[in-house]
């Protein structure tokens, strides 16, 4: 058995990790607006970059309200212990740690790679409802799983 991490340290890891992306975008859509301010609109040239910049930060936008939505997810998930795998769920298996929330991607958590997806994936979705020592397939890959949390 592998070393084991606590379900609240990977759902803070999570949140920080979602709020560090969040003022990365909010600090680019400041510089984008602060360029397009500082900008003489004479021109056409001109103008085709203001536009272009309103277009990035409403790309912006989407990203950051996305993001919104993926620390809300996160900050709602349970963080008591679980017999049964659920959205909220810490999961270990012989193919790795996997924390049922939303699709963020694989994490460091105390020099331990946790793979942060979303209820909505296919091996989420396979997981679901299982106990200790329950298996499944996933594209081909058989996983079983050795710990809930």
């Amino acid at each position: 058995m592998q070393k084991v991490v606590s379900k609240a340290q990977v759902k803070k890891l999570c949140e920080v990790h979602l709020e560090q992306k969040l003022t990365q975008l909010n600090s680019t859509i400041q510089e984008l607006a602060d360029g397009v301010v500082g900008k003489s609109s004479a021109g056409d040239k001109h103008e085709t970059e203001r536009a272009m910049a309103q277009l990035q930060q409403e790309q912006l936008t989407v990203q950051i309200n996305q993001l919104l939505d993926m620390l809300q997810v996160v900050k709602k998930l349970p963080e008591n212990e679980h017999n049964v795998i659920q959205q909220g769920s810490l999961v270990e298996t012989n193919r790795g740690w996997f924390y049922i929330a939303t699709a963020i991607g694989k994490l460091n958590v105390d020099n331990l790679l946790v793979m942060i997806i979303s209820a909505q994936a296919p091996l989420a979705v396979q997981l679901n409802g299982k106990k200790i020592n329950d298996c499944i397939q996933v594209n081909g890959q058989a996983f079983q799983v050795l710990g809930v949390h």
